[in-house]
């Protein structure tokens, strides 16, 4: 019985390390894929940049020789 018992065991571990190493392969091709080709591209459109000045900014009010 020793016998029998042992060899479950191992055929037990050796399903368990297939199982293991497939879902390993299969998330290393699934992080792989290159998804990007099934995306659709939508055109990039020119946005206006809008500028704010903060309101904690120390404003500079003359202009030093560098700052011309």
């Amino acid at each position: 019985m020793e016998i029998k018992d042992y060899f479950q065991k191992k055929i037990k571990r050796k399903k368990f390390f297939a199982s293991v190493g497939t879902g390993f392969l299969g998330y290393v091709v699934f992080r792989s894929f290159p998804f990007n080709l099934f995306v659709k591209k939508e055109e990039i459109k020119s946005q206006k940049i809008k500028v704010r000045i903060n309101p904690l900014a120390v404003e500079r009010k003359n202009t030093g020789k560098n700052n011309v």
